[in-house]
């Protein structure tokens, strides 16, 4: 009668875990075989792999990816252009730079902004784009610009 019905804390855990681990197992053989039989269906009866539900959900995703623009210039190209850019921004010609960055494509703007530098976060927009790349400009200008106004170390007078 010495023998002991209950069992302790590890041995409990043991068990528990090994139960854990065989429901884990059974549930995976379960899926996989769920998925096999849905492939065997779709395939046997002609049904699309995407349901009609997603479809209807998501038109504005799949006219975007049909619709979606290339990048017309080469990173060469962006890098000339940004130069044009920056000559006409010297010239005071804001609102002219502004327009033509509005005119091109957002692809060839992305291409611009990769080149000069900028990151952003997500998928930027037209404007944002713009926006970034007329910083760019800016700082350009004001380093074109820059005059040291101290004078060099060489120059001090001694005491």
């Amino acid at each position: 009668m010495s023998e002991n019905f209950f069992r302790d804390k590890e041995e409990e855990l043991q068990r528990l875990t090994q139960e854990i681990a065989d429901l884990k197992s059974t549930m995976k053989d379960m899926a996989s075989s769920l998925t096999r039989i849905e492939r065997h269906v779709k395939r046997s009866f002609g049904i699309p792999p995407k349901s009609q539900s997603s479809v209807v959900s998501k038109p504005r995703q799949r006219n975007a990816e049909s619709t979606k623009e290339e990048a017309t210039i080469t990173p060469e190209d962006a890098l000339r252009i940004f130069d044009e850019l920056s000559e006409d921004w010297g010239n005071q010609k804001h609102g002219l730079i502004e327009g033509r960055l509005q005119e091109m494509i957002v692809p060839n703007l992305k291409v611009i902004a990769h080149e000069l530098g900028l990151t952003f976060k997500g998928k930027p927009s037209k404007k944002v784009l713009c926006e970034g790349i007329i910083g760019r400009l800016n700082e350009r200008a004001m380093l074109s610009r820059n005059i040291n106004i101290t004078s060099p170390i060489s120059e001090v007078k001694k005491d």
